[in-house]
């Protein structure tokens, strides 16, 4: 039914603004609008309770594609020509329809679903795991070690907070109003206010959507994911905040004239940008060639063949900027754009089957690890590792998949670690075997010896046999005559 009044909406927006002359900006405010609320309600409405990779999937479209949208109409600085961008969030319309409708019931948990709770051990284990990464990067950072800026700390201490995070949450006895989701929270806001460095704000934005995840799934309540949507407009002018603020310890003056959300409002923008250049025939498709970038992230550059193409970021830059082309530099295109860059509008169909697995996929194998959780020692680990897949969703949905997998990627190592702590505390001992138990259990010198002292007692019983002892069966055995007690003797 929602399908069907999105599609109306399309249309009637279409017909009754796109066709009228000049109407362009109209257009795309209206279909931001459209875009906006039809986001925001398949994020309440899908899992119900429960915060899901397709509902962070869905609020994401509504910020990127409904929000840009509305900025373009109300931007009087036109950068691309009339149509385009209108174009741009109508197919990313159509496209987040189609995923929905392929995998809105395979990716949905019933509400009905209580997840189990670990054994108190492992909680514990994961919880002062991720406090001592905490602990050990601030240490790095305070002395002022040299490896403590780069990204992979940064990745690391987002896999801590997760980890310190998910072993508070899922004790049996954590309540919803408890200490302990308040320091769940409060190392979260460690993260915002110490750790992060000012770039890569969606790291942010992803850890806030991995702890929303692991809070309802615990606690799934709706009125945790109407907080959320309340509190986004607040959180988004603090970023954007936050943004002009670095830019300004950078260079003072640089932030004069800008509003801290360009990174936010301008992907649908440069979408526009793509289709045009198809369709003027001012680039040809990539034919997928972009998505090789992502198995070579974890080979060093200077050991990547020559064919290995950069990442689709920095082959965007020339529809902007072609002058900083090479530099370094690098904007985003939202994840339809990236299909549409490799294989024109053929890319937006087949998305929709692969965007539809990946959502099917992470959601399906983070309500199988949260109902593992009471009977599998590493079902808290495997649901940390798909929370941090689904709360990354803003990554993809703004950039494509480059940027998501490379950022997964890097939180993985102390992951791995987790296992294999779990698995060296969780090792089977061979306990030492009774020599009455199951002779098979012996050890096998100690079992051919008793084996040879079996047969010599049988050939001793048979030689005795052929000498003319018969053997004695258990009925033939001699019984001794009973001896009367001096009491029962007659007198003499």
């Amino acid at each position: 039914m929602a399908s069907l009044v999105v599609v109306g909406a399309i249309t009637a927006t279409w017909f009754f603004t796109g066709l009228r002359p000049g109407g362009d900006d109209d257009l795309n405010v209206a279909l931001g609008v459209v875009a906006v609320l039809y986001g925001t309600w398949a994020f309440l409405s899908h899992g119900h309770g429960r915060i899901t990779a397709l509902g962070l999937f869905n609020f994401a479209f509504a910020l990127f594609v409904g929000v840009g949208g509305i900025s373009e109409g109300l931007d009087p600085l036109a950068r691309t020509s009339a149509g385009y961008v209108s174009a741009a969030i109508t197919l990313a319309l159509v496209v987040q329809l189609l995923v929905n409708q392929a995998s809105w019931r395979k990716a949905s948990s019933a509400e009905a679903e209580t997840p189990g709770t670990p054994p108190i051990q492992g909680a514990r284990l994961i919880t002062r795991l991720g406090a001592a990464g905490i602990v050990a990067v601030f240490i790095a950072q305070r002395a002022g070690l040299p490896f403590a800026d780069l990204g992979v700390v940064d990745a690391a201490v987002f896999a801590s907070v997760t980890l310190f995070a998910a072993g508070l949450i899922f004790r049996e006895d954590t309540e919803l109003a408890s200490r302990r989701v308040l320091y769940a929270l409060g190392a979260f806001v460690l993260y915002a206010t110490v750790f992060h460095q000012g770039t890569g704000r969606l790291r942010l934005v992803a850890l806030a959507c991995v702890l929303g995840l692991l809070l309802t799934a615990r606690f799934p309540y709706r009125g945790i994911k109407w907080a959320a949507v309340a509190v986004t407009p607040l959180a988004v002018w603090w970023l954007a905040q936050d943004r002009l603020d670095y830019q300004e310890s950078l260079n003072p003056g640089a932030s004069e004239g800008r509003t801290g959300l360009e990174s936010m409002l301008s992907p649908i923008r440069l979408f526009g940008q793509i289709i045009e250049a198809i369709d003027v025939s001012a680039l040809t498709p990539s034919w997928g060639t972009t998505f090789l970038s992502v198995p070579f992230a974890v080979v060093p550059e200077q050991l990547q063949p020559d064919w290995v193409p950069p990442a689709l970021g920095y082959q965007l830059v020339a529809l902007v900027d072609a002058g900083r082309l090479g530099s370094g530099y690098s904007v985003v295109g939202t994840v339809y754009g990236e299909w549409y860059w490799n294989f024109g509008s053929l890319g937006l169909l087949l998305a929709v089957p692969v965007l539809s697995w990946l959502f099917i996929a992470v959601d399906s194998r983070f309500r199988r690890s949260l109902t593992d959780l009471a009977s599998k020692p590493y079902a808290l680990v495997s649901l940390v590792f798909w929370a941090m897949l689904a709360g990354g969703i803003a990554d993809l949905a703004w950039s494509g998949t480059h940027t998501w997998a490379v950022r997964q990627l890097s939180r993985l190592p102390l992951l791995i670690l987790l296992i294999a702590i779990l698995w060296f505390t969780n090792r089977p001992v061979r306990q030492p075997q009774l020599w009455n138990r199951d002779p098979k259990l012996l050890p096998s010198a100690l079992r051919d010896r008793l084996a040879g002292e079996a047969h010599a007692d049988a050939s001793c019983g048979r030689a005795r046999v052929r000498r003319g002892h018969p053997r004695l069966s258990p009925a033939d055995t001699p019984h001794p005559r009973p001896v009367a007690s001096p009491a029962a003797s007659p007198r003499s």
